[in-house]
């Protein structure tokens, strides 16, 4: 499976930025609500382009989903 679109890190702290554990250095990071609507064909084109989250199912359940710049 192609990597570069995996997210698997905890999140250890919700912060106004994002923040290296381990340094404990902080990054600027503006953070953007996402507003188009995912489509279940958009989804599955995502998914098969290799991120591992159905970026559909925040908008099924109704729970804002919010897109990270650092």
């Amino acid at each position: 499976m192609d990597r570069k679109h995996e997210v698997d890190v905890p999140i250890d702290a919700i912060t106004d930025c994002l923040t290296e554990a381990e340094t404990g250095k902080t990054y600027p990071t503006d953070y953007y609500q996402i507003t188009k609507k995912i489509t279940a064909k958009t989804a599955k084109e995502l998914i098969l382009a290799g991120w591992r989250f159905d970026w559909s199912l925040p908008q099924k359940k109704r729970i804002p989903g919010n897109k990270v710049i650092p």
